[in-house]
């Protein structure tokens, strides 16, 4: 099987410049594979949210069932909004992070 090509890359910084959120959106002919990277310091309230937001209105996530996505382990907010967008949900913590494998909610 050929690997995932990156379809997309969302970053949001702050005005100097250091990245305060990135998501990596991967996909093949069966899965979309989302992978979330945010700053251990505070992000302003609804960041988190947007982000998830922004995310699954792209064509290319719209188009897909599977799910896989990461997420930092612990990180709340991350998984509320994602559990608004899918269904069949199944999650594991590796190492520092949460691996969830879902189908996208129609």
């Amino acid at each position: 099987m050929a690997s995932p090509a990156r379809a997309h890359v969302e970053r949001l910084e702050r005005a100097d410049g250091h990245l305060r959120s990135l998501v990596e959106i991967h996909r093949d002919e069966r899965l979309m594979r989302v992978v979330f990277e945010v700053d251990h310091e505070h992000l302003p309230p609804g960041v988190r949210e947007e982000l998830v937001e922004a995310t699954f209105e792209l064509p290319e996530v719209r188009q897909c069932d599977a799910v896989q996505a990461v997420v930092p382990l612990g990180d709340v907010d991350l998984m509320s909004s994602l559990r608004a967008h899918l269904r069949d949900i199944r999650t594991r913590a590796a190492g520092v992070t949460c691996l969830i494998d879902a189908h996208r909610a129609r």
